[in-house]
């Protein structure tokens, strides 16, 4: 008997230790607002997530909220995600879209913040993106302002850095909530991230999408920018989400007129509309560029699907998918 204790508990042991270490697919785990970084020097991919209290992303041995990192070498097997920033602020009931950047030397994380309370004179929660630092990718992260770097009275979400001719800049979305017609907005900042430069203006709204709603009280999405620059024709383009008419959620692609971050930017045109969105760009070690997006938008079936970005110099689309499983070799 005794013997069959041991090996009893050494089998549970090794089931354990297994269950610790097999790695995540994609199908294993729901993920809305994907980013992925690319750290040249590990030769890993570092996919970020909010940790929130709801279905969504929960780190392991704490109850607060903040984002975690799921980590792959391949795109296909990933480890258990591991927190790289826990929230101390006060009063947060949501975090969206982390977003992580590298930026002179450091690693720079633009996350949507949800509070208790209101925006003054709103019945509107305080949302905005707030920037934290680390000289890591696996963070810690710790915030560099004491407030969202988006006007804190507006509601205001999805800030994304782009640089351009050494200056940094966010692009951010002013929420339908608040305006109706969401709003595609600019922001310069200091070199440091820390400060504004000027007041933010606004590039497009949501109603100059095709196939807007109609209704003027009818509330237009703007979500998800990331700007993309072309390596064959040197365009600038914004990839972006929104609800347009009867059509589910979907990415869309709208070009910089002048080819600079400040516009005008134009011919917005839907690239896929099958209830996914929220994209963004990044080039894996083999040189392929990835649109990554969540798909779909609703029903806690979010998962990470990866798309070829295709640039043939004149515009952008989205191409073949890279499979959930790879074909056996």
């Amino acid at each position: 008997m005794k013997t069959i204790r041991i090996l009893s508990c050494l089998c549970l042991l090794a089931t354990t230790i297994l269950a610790q270490e097999s790695p995540l697919r994609r199908t294993d785990f729901p993920i809305r607002d994907p980013f992925v970084v690319v750290e040249e020097k590990s030769g890993t991919y570092y996919l970020y997530a909010s940790a929130n209290m709801g279905a969504f992303g929960k780190m392991e041995g704490t109850r607060k909220f903040g984002v975690m990192a799921y980590t792959s070498k391949d795109l296909q097997n990933w480890t258990k995600p591991k927190a790289v920033l826990t929230l101390e602020t006060p009063g947060v009931t949501a975090v969206w879209a982390p977003e992580c950047h590298r930026y002179n030397g450091k690693y720079y994380i633009f996350a949507t913040l949800t509070f208790n309370r209101k925006i003054p004179g709103t019945t509107l929660p305080k949302r905005g993106t707030w920037i934290f630092e680390s000289t890591s990718p696996s963070g810690p992260f710790q915030p560099i302002t004491d407030d969202s770097t988006t006007p804190p009275e507006w509601s205001a979400l999805d800030g994304t850095l782009y640089v351009e001719n050494g200056k940094p800049f966010m692009i951010f979305c002013h929420e339908w909530t608040q305006i109706t017609d969401g709003t595609m907005c600019l922001q310069e900042l200091s070199a440091d991230l820390r400060r504004c430069v000027g007041k933010p203006r606004t590039l497009f709204a949501a109603s100059s999408a095709p196939n807007a709603k109609k209704d003027p009280k009818a509330g237009k999405v703007t979500d998800g920018p990331f700007l993309y620059r072309s390596a064959k024709s040197g365009s600038l383009y914004m990839l972006w989400s929104t609800f347009p008419e009867k059509t589910p959620y979907c990415v869309l692609v709208t070009r910089s007129q002048s080819g600079t971050i400040a516009g005008p930017w134009e011919r917005s045109r839907i690239i896929a509309s099958k209830d996914g969105g929220h994209p963004m760009v990044f080039r894996a070690f083999d040189g392929t560029e990835y649109v990554s997006v969540h798909q779909p938008n609703s029903g806690g079936r979010e998962r990470l699907h990866l798309f070829r970005l295709l640039d043939d110099g004149t515009s952008l689309n989205m191409g073949e998918e890279l499979p959930f499983a790879m074909p056996a070799k």
